[in-house]
């Protein structure tokens, strides 16, 4: 019940407190390790994670609509210098925390996909998507 403001107040720290206690757990099935960022502490601006309430939301839904045994997500949060190591753009939701690469399972206009999440790419071959996130616009693209 935390208000977003950007400053990490007591209120947050003990948030996060309960979460590290919790064994890092995010939500029921997803833990604060997930969304970190791949360069592992690398880069000296890495935040590590960044990740908006209510897409953990929106992927527990998903999770609940087209993954019954469960899933784990590929990549999440990415910092600036780690984002460009992998070739994606600059303005990648990836860099916001609003991204999310998911195992290739679902079409790519699946109903089982929360509306939330508006962007969605997909692989050319099999139209499966990989990536989803919850920018504010509707987009699509094609890997391959």
């Amino acid at each position: 019940k935390l208000v977003p403001d950007g400053v990490a107040g007591d209120k947050t720290l003990t948030a996060l407190a309960a979460t590290e206690r919790a064994g890092g757990k995010l939500s029921k099935n997803f833990k604060a390790s997930e969304f970190q960022c791949k360069c592992g502490g690398k880069y000296a601006n890495c935040l590590g994670v960044l990740i908006d309430r209510a897409d953990i939301i929106g992927l527990e839904q998903l999770r609940t609509a087209a993954y019954p045994k469960g899933f784990t997500i590929v990549s999440a949060y990415r910092c600036e210098r780690h984002n460009k190591a992998v070739g994606s753009s600059n303005g990648s939701q990836h860099r916001v925390g609003k991204a999310f690469d998911i195992p290739p399972t679902l079409h790519y206009n699946s109903t089982k996909i929360p509306a939330r999440f508006r962007g969605r790419g997909y692989n050319k071959g099999t139209n499966k998507v990989r990536h989803i996130d919850s920018r504010a616009t509707s987009a699509r693209w094609i890997y391959g």
